[in-house]
């Protein structure tokens, strides 16, 4: 017995050692989307500190680059953070960097790159509810979705974490999201994406105030229909089965309807650059889950073309290339594009370029309707390297052989003490003269781009570009 229990006495001091030298600092990291074609664009990383209060950052890390998130742990902290880590193929790297140590985490790097049939994200409480949609065939080739799932508690609050989906599909159970999510949700319909609300026997995210902007009807209440021809069309296979819609008393403003007679089968209607799309019924409950057209039918909101226009909408005022229009010191671009789903015609018209400077001449044009470079520092610039060396040429020809040979001359040497500080003062005047909009501007920001508005929404969205002016001893920054 004496060596039993001496044997537990060591085991029972070496799992107390473990658990003491165990880092008090601990980080996980998981896929916030779940699914078979879930990647690694959007990570959930888990953060706890049992040990003192500790701030730093979190470090992600990819072949491509990196993301740096700022982080306070105090004693006993449990936080969870959405990350972003740059798109690669190698390995992926998440790092807690604090004043209190380090931890690492790594794990590979997931890309699935694009779908030729689009993407969909179901929002709720059916993971996996959608694999129906994963592979089709028309007859001629292979069409590939991606479908991806996440619980209403675990969907993010930012929409970006949802640029790389064509749809993102509301189902049972998403009514518990949170209101950061749904202010997420909208902004992602407002920049372009796909919103599709699941109806059937009961949705209460359809009764639901916060998306009550955002709907294409209101006064949703449900109708049995015995099978619907519609629907069998859509899906290139017959419907005669009973099923429940629900469908709005009154349809929105701006909305349109496909319809089983009088009934409301599915409505949609324009929502800033993308859509809101409601099925009154669900391809996810009976006698629709057994039904062979759903696959067809249900895809057809599924379209990367409608995705790829917003996108490149979007571009056309984040990045250069599309048709430069010069605001001071930087570019935009513009463009003409059909967007939404009623087909609108966008037109961005260019702001005019403002004159270019006088050749030779030093400083700037100042932007047309801007009286002086303090009110507009943005066309500001240094001074011509040809006239600064010019002025320091002919300020050392002045000084030195010029000013000491005319005193010798007329035998006043002794004036050079004068003469000198004097012709110093005059060019350095001069030199300040010509970079004088350097230093009458001030601290400025400028931006330009494209506000996108919904009529009823109280958020909206800026695709531009920005500019910052530090007047930093004549500094352009």
């Amino acid at each position: 017995m004496k060596p039993l229990r001496l044997s537990c006495a060591v085991a029972s001091a070496l799992l107390v050692a473990v658990a003491v030298a165990e880092d008090p600092l601990r980080i996980d990291a998981r896929n916030t989307f779940t699914g078979p074609t879930a990647d690694t664009s959007v990570m959930t990383v888990l953060l706890e500190n049992d040990g003192p209060d500790a701030r730093g950052v979190v470090r992600v890390t990819s072949d491509t680059g990196e993301m740096l998130y700022p982080v306070e742990l105090p004693r006993g902290a449990r936080k969870k953070l959405l990350t972003l880590p740059p798109a690669g193929w190698g390995e992926l790297s998440f790092s807690l960097e604090t004043n209190q140590g380090n931890v690492r985490r790594r794990m590979p790097s997931i890309n699935f790159g694009n779908q030729n049939g689009g993407t969909i994200l179901l929002v709720g409480d059916d993971i996996g509810g959608l694999g129906f949609l994963r592979r089709q065939t028309d007859g001629k080739s292979s069409i590939s979705t991606g479908d991806s799932y996440v619980t209403a508690e675990e969907a993010p609050d930012r929409p970006v974490a949802y640029r790389q989906f064509n749809v993102v599909a509301l189902g049972p159970g998403s009514e518990r999201m949170t209101d950061g999510t749904v202010r997420a949700l909208r902004d992602y319909a407002l920049a372009g994406g796909t919103l599709v609300f699941f109806g059937g026997a009961s949705a209460p995210t359809l009764e639901d105030p916060r998306w009550a902007a955002a709907l294409p009807g209101k006064g949703w209440h449900p109708t049995t229909l015995a099978g619907s021809k519609v629907l069998g069309d859509l899906g290139s296979y017959p419907l005669g089965e009973r099923f429940t819609v629900l469908t709005p008393n009154e349809m929105a403003s701006g909305s349109r309807a496909r319809k089983e007679g009088a009934t409301v089968l599915e409505s949609e209607r324009g929502y800033g650059l993308g859509r809101v799309v409601v099925l009154g019924y669900s391809p996810l409950e009976q006698p629709l889950s057994v039904w062979e057209g759903r696959t067809k039918a249900l895809t057809r909101f599924v379209r990367a073309g409608e995705t790829q226009r917003s996108r490149q909408f979007q571009a056309a005022f984040l990045r250069q290339g599309y048709g430069e229009v010069r605001y001071g010191g930087g570019t935009v671009g513009y463009s003409t594009t059909t967007m939404g789903p009623g087909g609108t015609t966008v037109t961005m018209t260019p702001i005019p370029p403002p004159p270019a400077s006088t050749a030779g001449s030093m400083g700037a044009t100042p932007w047309p309707g801007y009286r002086s470079a303090s009110e507009d520092p943005f066309s500001t610039t240094l001074p011509p390297t040809s006239s600064v060396f010019g002025l320091l040429a002919i300020y050392f020809v002045l000084v030195v052989p010029v000013s000491f040979l005319v005193l010798r001359k007329m035998k006043r040497g002794e004036f050079a003490w004068v003469t000198a500080p004097v012709l110093s003062l005059g060019f350095a005047g001069l030199l300040f003269k010509s970079a004088q909009s350097l230093y009458a501007a001030s601290l400025s920001s400028a931006s330009q781009g494209v506000v996108v508005l919904q009529e009823g929404s109280p958020e909206g969205i800026f695709f531009g570009t920005s500019q910052m002016f530090f007047p930093r001893g004549g500094v352009y920054d």
